[in-house]
């Protein structure tokens, strides 16, 4: 698969992807613009303007606006709902077990506050996702460890990467690259966990925050002895089931791992309003963006 090393710099094969998946996002200048739709959307409006200390003047009616739109849908009551199709009483009696995991699942997952945060920022930014995925270490197999620890984890518009931009269907992608920033100790920690050589361990160093970081700077993470590093997570669907690993620049860290029988990728996602073409949506705030630079000028 995707542990291999290629070129000069020793970049792993998944690294190589994530970098055509950056590519791609600087190409249809998707980072700047999830970032400014944020900026505007929190009333930073005059944003690199030089105006000598003076406090320019804002009237902010795009949050209300999205405040408004994201209450009319998250306001409506959301659970997971297990039903028979052919009315059989023993599988109806498993449906409503199932009923009832999803239910504690949906309540120890804070999944009422995290579906408000999937909804606002979709509206904001045009899409956003949710990981889902079981705690237990691999080691901590069903037949030891029959308790499920389930957890979600929200992942934004421009931390998720796809093989198929064009293809709006999640579970018809080849692959998923999910990147976040974590601290190299931690990583490095993991990596002994997972049994990786020491000399490979060495490998995993602080990397530099680039335009992926929407929202902030390097001078803005907090500086640790060893940094932090980009690392990604990457799904592969396959004939036998998902595989998964995980990778930092150059080394493999979590070697691969397959899930027999999982067919269908652990992300979900809304999008807005959809785009012709694309696999992305679009939000709120981007066209209304001209009407609101036009009220601040005349204010």
């Amino acid at each position: 698969m995707s542990g291999q090393r290629t070129g000069e710099d020793g970049a792993t094969d998944i690294w190589r992807k994530y970098e055509a998946g950056r590519d791609h996002h600087n190409g249809e200048g998707m980072y700047r613009r999830v970032e400014r739709c944020h900026r505007f959307y929190q009333g930073d409006q005059w944003h690199g303007i030089k105006s000598g200390g003076e406090e320019l003047p804002v009237l902010n009616f795009i949050r209300p606006i999205c405040t408004y739109k994201v209450a009319t849908v998250a306001m409506n009551d959301t659970a997971v709902i297990y039903s028979a199709m052919d009315g059989d009483a023993q599988a109806a009696a498993v449906c409503e077990l199932l009923t009832r995991f999803a239910a504690v699942q949906w309540e120890k997952g804070k999944m009422d506050s995290k579906k408000w945060a999937v909804i606002k920022n979709a509206c904001i930014a045009g899409d956003h996702y949710l990981y889902c995925y079981d705690a237990r270490e691999p080691s901590e197999s069903v037949a030891h460890d029959r308790t499920p620890r389930l957890r979600m984890r929200l992942v934004g518009k421009t931390s998720l990467y796809l093989a198929d931009e064009q293809e709006p269907d999640i579970n018809s992608q080849e692959w998923i690259i999910i990147a976040e920033r974590r601290p190299v100790a931690q990583v490095r920690e993991e990596a002994r966990r997972n049994g990786v050589a020491e000399t490979e361990i060495a490998r995993i160093a602080a990397d530099e925050v680039d335009e992926t970081g929407v929202g902030y700077t390097g001078a803005q993470e907090v500086k640790t002895d060893l940094g932090k590093c980009t690392s990604l997570l990457y799904m592969e669907k396959t004939p036998e089931g998902m595989k998964f690993c995980r990778s930092a620049q150059t080394v493999i860290y979590q070697p691969e791992q397959m899930v027999p029988g999982l067919d269908v990728y652990p992300v979900c996602g809304m999008r807005w309003s959809e785009k012709m073409g694309s696999a992305r949506g679009v939000g709120v705030v981007e066209g209304l963006i001209p009407n609101q630079i036009e009220v601040n000028r005349t204010l």
